[in-house]
């Protein structure tokens, strides 16, 4: 097993263009369907929760109290 001195990589933009030479461009969204197929669902029930909460604790857009929405967060 060899080491290797020093940094291999300088920076960001130094990192991505090694990387894009090496394995190609798609390699940097390879992980987005996994990472989208989880996060979309685990947004949308919390958005629901969180519009069904404030409607049970009665806020109205009317004349909105402040304190609900940060109550209905909590749920």
């Amino acid at each position: 097993m060899t080491h290797h001195q020093g940094q291999y990589y300088t920076g960001t933009l130094d990192t991505l263009s090694k990387i894009i030479r090496a394995e190609g461009s798609r390699v940097l969204w390879s992980g987005l369907t996994p990472a989208l197929c989880v996060s979309i669902p685990t947004v949308v029930i919390y958005f629901t929760s969180y519009m069904k909460a404030k409607q049970l604790l009665g806020y109205n857009e009317r004349s909105p109290n402040p304190i609900l929405p940060v109550i209905a967060g909590l749920y």
